[in-house]
Order: structure tokens, then C-alpha cells, then sequence
């Protein structure tokens, strides 16, 4: 449990900031965003790097059970497979990044993210 904690409140705290970020600057960042989605290099890099987090969180923290900390488990694997998919489909995920900017589904999962940052804010500082 205590790596579960720990994983939440890194997360979470993550969570919170960059989508407080996004929400508040979402002009700036979908500037930035769209400049990322057409350097190669800077996307297969962010690939890179969310394959890795993938793995430094589902190694030591692959737990599947009926309660707060599989969230660590299923954001794990949401960053592995973005990771996978940044190197392997770069096309296909440039193209769904680029429909993402141009309707509200940025500011929505903005939204998401941060709603749960608080609640693994919540939970791995109140265990």
C-alpha cells in the first residue's frame, strides 16, 4: 500500500498542477501542442518518455483490485500505450491530436485529468 500512496500523491500532485496549467493557459498549450504534433523528433522523445513512466509506474505497481489504487494501475497503461502509440502509429496519433485542438475534447479531458489529480490527491494523502 505504501508504494500505492506514494504513486498517488506524485500523480496526483502532477495531475493537479499540469492540468491547472492547461486549463488556465489552453491558448498557449495548443500553440504548443500543434508545434510538438510536426517536429518528429520532440514526438518520438515524448513517446520515449511516456513508455518509460509507463513502466517505472506499472513495474512495480501493476495492482488490479476494487479500489482507488488500480487508478495508478490504469494511468500506468494509459501512459505505456500513449507512449507505444507516439512510436509505433505517429501519424494516426498526430491526426487525432490535431481533431482533439479543434473541439472542446482538450478542455474535457483537461477537466478529467485534474478531477482525477484531486481524488488521488485525496486518497494518498488520507491513507
Amino acid at each position: 500500500m505504501c508504494c500505492s500512496v506514494f504513486f498517488a500523491q506524485v500523480i496526483g500532485c502532477y495531475l493537479v498542477i499540469t492540468s491547472l496549467s492547461l486549463l488556465i493557459h489552453h491558448h498557449r498549450w495548443k500553440k504548443a501542442i500543434l508545434e510538438a504534433v510536426e517536429n518528429p523528433y520532440f514526438f518520438a522523445l515524448s513517446g520515449s518518455l511516456s513508455v518509460l513512466f509507463g513502466l517505472l509506474i506499472l513495474i512495480p505497481h501493476h495492482v488490479w483490485v476494487k479500489a482507488w489504487p488500480v487508478m495508478i494501475t490504469v494511468i500506468g497503461w494509459v501512459f505505456l500505450l500513449q507512449g507505444i502509440s507516439r512510436l509505433f502509429f505517429p501519424k494516426t496519433v498526430i491526426l487525432f491530436t490535431k481533431d482533439l485542438l479543434e473541439k472542446k475534447g482538450f478542455l474535457l479531458i483537461s477537466w478529467v485529468w485534474f478531477l482525477i489529480g484531486l481524488y488521488l490527491l485525496w486518497a494518498g494523502f488520507t491513507q
